[in-house]
């Protein structure tokens, strides 16, 4: 399953440490950006924090796909995977909050819309579909059919990386104080609204990876 994901990594990181020089330089020597509106520099901590911030999410994690597809034997069945469980999890925490969650939501203040039981019905159908793609599509898979108990942590550790990934992006647009990131997508929202749970996801998953890979 693995060839050159670790030299993968190590150009990413190394890119981002470059970028991130980069930034620093650019909000050291830039005064519009290191000062804001003639504060003395007050505002510095805050707007470097904020750049960075930006450089991590989403920049930052969306180079997790990329080593995934492509640091790994069969990694677009690994990455066809995630992304199957990773939608089951969004669906059907939704599906079941709307059907069985109306008394038991509230649970979280970030999004109060979201219940328990919905939260349940998304760990469950993690689980079922994800099950369901590696019994068709056996051969990139049969660790995991051969390990039904680390099929089911891995279900459950992608569910609850998927929430908290989607209560993240939750909490920075109640910061930000808008219903969406943009209009893009139809019925969903801007596109970080479609993909805040992919890119929380997405760097456990590679280091799933990696762990499968050295202890089985």
């Amino acid at each position: 399953m693995f060839n050159n994901s670790f030299q993968l990594f190590a150009i990413t990181n190394f890119l981002l440490t470059l970028l991130s020089i980069i930034l620093l330089i650019i909000i050291v020597f830039t005064r519009e950006i290191s000062t804001g509106e003639g504060d003395d520099f007050k505002k510095s901590p805050e707007r470097i924090s904020k750049e960075l911030f930006l450089l991590v999410y989403p920049n930052m994690l969306l180079g997790f796909l990329i080593l995934i597809l492509n640091g790994f034997e069969e990694g677009n069945m690994w990455f066809l995977l995630m992304l199957f469980m990773i939608f089951a999890n969004d669906t059907f925490c939704y599906i079941g909050g709307r059907l069985f969650g109306k008394n038991n939501c509230g649970i979280i203040k970030a999004s109060p819309n979201k219940s328990i039981a919905g939260y349940i019905s998304g760990y469950i159908f993690t689980f079922l579909v994800g099950w369901g793609f590696i019994k068709i599509f056996k051969n990139p898979f049969e660790l995991l059919i051969n390990n039904l108990w680390l099929f089911i942590i891995i279900s459950i550790i992608i569910s609850t990386i998927a929430d908290l990934g989607d209560l993240a992006e939750s909490v920075i647009k109640r910061g930000a104080k808008i219903k969406d990131t943009g209009n893009i997508i139809l019925g969903r929202g801007g596109i970080m609204d479609s993909i805040d749970s992919i890119l929380t996801v997405a760097p456990i998953f590679y280091f799933l990876l990696i762990f499968i890979e050295k202890f089985f």
